[in-house]
């Protein structure tokens, strides 16, 4: 699943912080292994943009004016 930087930020916060992994209720391991993943999407440019919203899918490819 593509993450957004919020997301991959926070992921490495639970790693390192015990007290953000109880307040998000994860465990840092969990946290370390959805960082990683986070980490290599970005590395791919796979990573997903905040506030983007792929609707090609539903709609298909628009059509030229």
């Amino acid at each position: 699943m593509p993450w957004t930087p919020k997301q991959r930020a926070l992921f490495h916060e639970i790693e390192e912080n015990p007290n953000a992994a109880e307040r998000h209720g994860m465990s840092q391991a969990e946290g370390g292994k959805l960082a990683r993943e986070a980490d290599r999407l970005k590395k791919e440019g796979r990573e997903k943009h905040a506030g983007f919203v792929d609707l090609t899918p539903v709609f298909g490819k628009p059509s030229a004016p």
